[in-house]
């Protein structure tokens, strides 16, 4: 447990500011947008990979400091839910998420389980390719495969030493005029020399040898010379002396006689055609025998499906090698490495029952996987009401193709072939963060970031993912007692820590933060104390006698809207206070829809208004000209504290002018539509954050109503003049 605290500095909008994560708990961080809750996720994720060119994109664009970050508890690893991730995780043309095997399947258990079965086949494995002898002829195997190519009608592909096989000269029959040339022909460095002799022709102009200074007889140099030319260059030497060295690297496991014919054909070549096709069935047979050990050395349960298993022992019989096919490689060295090898197949052939069994296993549980995995992203998705279905496919024992599946109403399943293209994108989020849930967690992530994941969704959707990561007890895939920071403008998480049990293992805690010019301020809320039920609020309110009587009048019409059946149009003290609140005289209290309340009525209604307030003094004319006047509201906002009682007063204000009224409507119509929702109830939870201990108005709104506000104190002052 502990806490861990994260300083962030000169980071986009935070210029300074510090937040606590509690370990093992959700950590609910609660803000308006403009916060800057996608740059704490940024920096935390950046500082943690140590991607300095990612936390220096971060730089505030009003100064040159650099940005930082301190975290003073060592976290090793993140993972951060946002729009990279599902542009790079989730969602790929026809695939749900990438590396769906080791996200969904894999696991310590299953290691174990395939370690069982690579143990089983390790003897045969290691003893092979450890092996000095087997090890030295797929050695030169290999590079004889790779020099040596054919056409598709089986004649020698002419390039590389395959260009020079078939020069029916070389360095073995010589012209007559080169044979006193031959013992350096012959030579091992015979590459060099041919090199070194055709070098010196650019020097053979002044008469003399380039090499002995001896005068030259013109005539016989010349015609040694052209010969020379024509006939040997250092690349046909080169490849006709590597085809040798290969025939030679080969002759311990070549019987005498085809090695004898066929290494013959180096040094005297009378018949192309029968040289091609004796080489192209050395070379093939060359092929089998690299390709037949090959298999048997790469050979694992890997890509053998469930349904295989009955020919399992088939496929293992395959690797035995059958020595007759073989009639190049067939001396006692090559018998002796075959048999080798087939000793370790029929070592495996007979522990073949106990390889079934621990094959069955692994796919065993491969299979109940990916059952559960189905199963519980299926289940959310019909709580959620999402019209898709999971499907993991396994396509081999190590990978897997994870799909959605569109199912209609007759419950008829469709593939999904551009799955981001196919969703809505509260779908899409939705399905999103459940893949995401199963990628950290495989993730094994020290810390967990839900950047503002669910403030768009309806109440249906919030439940099922919330109720899904935080909430199922009997399942192991859950997001309970892991560190996790939700960063939200949405309240509701908050209200759930209270009222939803389905926090209750997750040790929920949340924070309100705030960011006043740069400066991000965090406040813990107590979920049991500052979480309050919205009416219960307002009741407090408005019998609260220490608060001013307009903060109560504005209560107890919002508990009134709440309480009373279609308020507006037949509830008279409802009216009345709409009314007061407006400044609007006696002679225009209406009901809205029903024309001028008249005495008898009016004067119940501020009976039922004294009654509610426990205020008998209450005088509508006497407030009007009072309390509510402009002059009084002016007074009362220049000395509050409280931003969301200040809203109070600018709606009172602006209220009871149409001039004003009329231009907050024109240019102002972010603001109307935020302090005329301060005084009704279509937006409100059930529950509130009590706005009197927390400052819940966003900063940009409240230095623009403080602005028009003052606005309006100097036109009222300018006229009063």
């Amino acid at each position: 447990m502990g806490n861990i605290t994260i300083s962030i500095k000169n980071c986009k909008n935070i210029k300074n500011g510090n937040i606590t994560i509690l370990k093992n708990k959700l950590n609910v961080k609660y803000g308006n947008n403009g916060t800057g809750k996608s740059t704490i996720a940024e920096a935390i994720k950046y500082y943690i990979e140590k991607n300095e060119n990612g936390l220096n994109a971060l730089k505030s664009y009003d100064t040159n400091l650099k940005p930082t970050i301190q975290i003073d508890t060592n976290i090793k690893s993140v993972e951060v839910f946002n729009e990279d991730f599902i542009k790079n995780i989730v969602f790929n043309k026809d695939e749900a998420i990438i590396d769906s095997f080791n996200i969904f399947i894999r696991n310590p258990e299953f290691d174990t389980k395939r370690n069982e079965i690579d143990n089983s086949l390790k003897g045969l494995k290691v003893d092979i390719l450890e092996d000095r002898e087997i090890k030295k002829m797929m050695d030169v195997f290999t590079l004889i495969i790779s020099k040596i190519s054919f056409n598709n009608d089986g004649s020698i592909t002419k390039k590389g030493i395959g260009k020079d096989i078939l020069n029916d000269l070389t360095v073995y029959n010589l012209p007559d005029e080169l044979n006193k040339y031959q013992n350096f022909f012959h030579d091992d460095k015979r590459v060099d020399w041919v090199d070194w002799k055709s070098s010196g022709k650019k020097f053979d102009d002044k008469g003399i040898c380039p090499f002995c200074a001896e005068k030259l007889n013109h005539e016989t140099y010349q015609k040694e010379k052209d010969i020379f030319e024509n006939s040997y260059n250092k690349t046909m030497v080169k490849n006709q002396k590597e085809l040798e060295d290969y025939l030679v690297s080969l002759e311990p496991y070549i019987n005498d006689e085809d090695y004898e014919r066929i290494f013959g054909y180096t040094k005297k070549l009378e018949n192309k055609d029968d040289f091609n096709s004796e080489f192209k069935r050395f070379c093939d047979e060359a092929g089998d025998v690299y390709r037949k050990i090959t298999k048997v050395t790469s050979f694992d349960t890997h890509n053998i499906k469930l349904e295989e298993l009955d020919k399992l022992e088939e496929k293992i019989r395959e690797l035995l090698i059958k020595k007759e096919f073989f009639k190049i490689f067939n001396n006692q060295k090559s018998m002796e490495i075959y048999n080798l090898i087939n000793d370790k197949v029929n070592f495996i052939l007979g522990r073949i029952d106990t390889l079934k069994k621990d094959f069955k296993k692994i796919n065993s549980y491969i299979g109940n996987a990916i059952e559960e995995s189905e199963k519980d992203i299926n289940d959310f998705l019909k709580t959620a009401n999402i019209n898709y279905r999971f499907e993991l496919n396994p396509t081999s024992e190590l990978s897997s193709l994870a799909k959605l599946k569109y199912c209609c109403p007759s419950k008829q399943l469709y593939d999904v072939n551009n799955i981001d293209g196919s969703l809505s994108w509260g779908e899409k989020n939705s399905i999103a963060l459940i893949l995401f849930m199963y990628y950290s967690l495989q993730k094994d992530a020290d810390l967990i970031i839900l950047d503002d994941p669910i403030s768009s969704f309806d109440k249906d959707k919030k439940f099922a993912i919330l109720y899904r990561l935080f909430g199922v007890e009997k399942i192991s895939k859950t997001f309970n007692d892991r560190t996790i920071i939700l960063l939200t403008h949405d309240l509701e998480p908050i209200i759930d820590l209270k009222t939803k049990n389905y926090f209750k293992n997750s040790k929920g805690v949340g924070w309100h933060i705030s960011n006043e010019n740069g400066d991000l301020n965090e406040k813990e809320i107590d979920a049991e104390k500052d979480i309050i039920p919205t009416i219960m609020m307002y009741r407090e309110d408005y019998m609260d006698k220490s608060l001013d009587i307009v903060y109560r009048v504005v209560a107890l019409r919002k508990y009134l809207e709440y309480t009373k059946k279609n308020c507006i149009y037949e509830n008279v003290p409802y009216n009345i206070l709409s009314s007061l609140i407006k400044g609007r005289p006696r002679s225009e209290v209406n009901m809205l829809g029903n024309g001028i309340i008249h005495d008898p009525e009016f004067n119940k209604g501020c009976i039922e208004i004294q009654r509610y307030l426990d205020y008998p003094e209450f005088d509508y004319e006497h407030l009007v000209e009072t309390d509510f006047s402009k002059e009084k509201i002016i007074d009362k906002y220049e000395n509050e504290a409280n931003n969301y009682k200040k809203i109070q007063l600018f709606r009172a204000y602006y209220d009871g002018n149409r001039k004003d009224t009329k231009k907050i409507n024109r240019d102002n119509p972010v603001i109307k539509k935020f302090v005329d929702e301060s005084y009704h109830i279509e937006n409100d939870y059930t529950h509130c954050l009590d706005y009197r201990k927390f400052d819940i108005v966003p900063h940009a709104i409240m230095e623009e109503v403080n602005e028009l506000m003052s606005d309006f104190i100097m036109n009222s002052t300018s006229i009063a003049q």
